[in-house]
Order: structure tokens, then C-alpha cells, then sequence
């Protein structure tokens, strides 16, 4: 008694060589999938050094790459996301240099700016005031 083999596709009876899915071993026309000939005969080869996927298990292999894809790039955000929080809580030390900065600044608001004169780097008032004068003259 002769069992008819059926294309796991397209569900047609099987006629000549069965061209078999490495990973569910399930047969499907060549046609089906698309091989040539060619194709067909290195898959038929017995030492061949290929594998062939049916479209689902095809899809299948992908998805498992894929889940580890993910699961690669969930852990770099979380990386970055504890990277970025620990780098967005200021120090003191950046506490203390921005409070200096914004009283430097309120301080020097209420000061004259002449063009092309540069600031003084004098740390005594009276030391700037002069070489301020020199600069204007």
C-alpha cells in the first residue's frame, strides 16, 4: 500500500522527489517556494552543506533572532536610562559653581559694557576701576 505524500503548502499529492524543510520535515513543492531547478538539485544532494527553511519555519528562525535582538537592546536602554539618571543629579560641587556663576552675573548686571573693551581680571575693585580707565584711553 502506497501513502500519497502532500505538499505542506498546497496540499497537492506529491509527485517525484520530496524537497524536505531541515527544521520541521515537512515536504513542499519546489514550485511553492519558488526554487529553480538548480536549486532544487543541490537541496536533493545528499552531502549538501545548505539548509532549507519552509516559509514558516523561515519565519520562525527570524522571530527567535529577533527576540534576542530585543532582549540585547532592552538592556542597552536600561544602561542608558541608570546613566542618565545618575549624570542628571547635580553635585555639590556643580551646585556650588552654578550658585557662583548666577551671583557673578547679578553682580555684573548693572555694569556699563563699553565695545572692544575687554573685562578686567582684577580681583580688588579699585584695581579693576583703573585698568579699566587705562583701557578706555
Amino acid at each position: 500500500m502506497s501513502t500519497n505524500i502532500k505538499c505542506s503548502k498546497c496540499a497537492n499529492d506529491w509527485p517525484g522527489d520530496k524537497l524536505l524543510c531541515d527544521m520541521c520535515y515537512l515536504p513542499i513543492h519546489s514550485s511553492c517556494v519558488g526554487i529553480l531547478k538548480a536549486e532544487k538539485a543541490c537541496l536533493l544532494n545528499k552531502n549538501r552543506k545548505i539548509n532549507f527553511f519552509c516559509g514558516n519555519c523561515d519565519i520562525v528562525k527570524i522571530l527567535g533572532a529577533l527576540k534576542g535582538e530585543i532582549a540585547i537592546l532592552k538592556a542597552e536602554v536600561d544602561e542608558l536610562k541608570n546613566n542618565n539618571r545618575s549624570n542628571s543629579e547635580p553635585t555639590k560641587n556643580c551646585l556650588e559653581e552654578l550658585i557662583d556663576e548666577l551671583e557673578g552675573r547679578q553682580r555684573g548686571s548693572n555694569n556699563l559694557i563699553l565695545a572692544n573693551v575687554i573685562k578686567s581680571d582684577k580681583e580688588i575693585p579699585n584695581q579693576r576701576k583703573v585698568d579699566d580707565f587705562t583701557k578706555c584711553e
